[in-house]
């Protein structure tokens, strides 16, 4: 599988998994979406405000031990 490929099934994957959370279907993910650290617009850009680094699409983490929820 492509590099561009994998990337769009990893933002799908995430969209999903978002989708899932916000309607409690599933229990918190430790995505960077879904983290408190995150700095992006979901698509094109992805920052990581605790490691102060851009990430490549294929950087984003589903599982991230730093995680720290957004708090609404």
């Amino acid at each position: 599988m492509r590099e561009p490929e994998k990337e769009a099934l990893l933002l799908g994957r995430m969209t999903v998994l978002q989708q899932l959370l916000t309607d409690g279907s599933v229990d918190v993910q430790r995505m960077c979406w879904t983290c408190s650290h995150y700095r992006g617009d979901r698509r094109n850009t992805h920052r990581c405000g605790l490691m102060e680094i851009s990430l490549a699409t294929k950087d984003l983490r589903t599982d991230c031990p730093e995680h720290e929820l957004v708090v609404a």
